[in-house]
């Protein structure tokens, strides 16, 4: 998270001002949202799954705040740092896609 929050001071313009403090409780509650239906059930994810609902709750908790050229920025940011950020041929980015509760990335459309 220390390398995403840096490209964000250094690189990115962001529409609200980005508190770490902020950013790191957005992305828990993010996280705990979708982590809630499979601790209730006392259900272990694959590291895998796991990533990819860590992935999209880091995404938006820093990136909902950032116009769309800058979202760009962040999502090639994140494809660095991990295979699992949603690719396809299009110029489309994780903001493109939300998780489902089984952890796969599918498109808002």
């Amino acid at each position: 998270m220390d390398c995403t929050l840096q490209l964000v001071a250094d690189e990115l313009q962001p529409v609200v001002p980005l508190a770490t403090c902020g950013v790191a409780h957005t992305l828990l509650a993010y996280l705990s949202s979708l982590l809630a239906e499979s601790v209730n059930a006392a259900e272990t994810l694959s590291p895998g799954k796991l990533e990819c609902m860590f992935l999209f709750a880091l995404a938006w908790a820093v990136g909902g705040g950032l116009l769309p050229g800058d979202q760009d920025k962040l999502n090639a940011h994140l494809q660095g740092l991990s295979p699992l950020v949603p690719e396809d041929d299009t110029s489309s980015s994780i903001f493109d896609f939300c998780v489902t509760k089984q952890a796969d990335f599918v498109s808002w459309s």
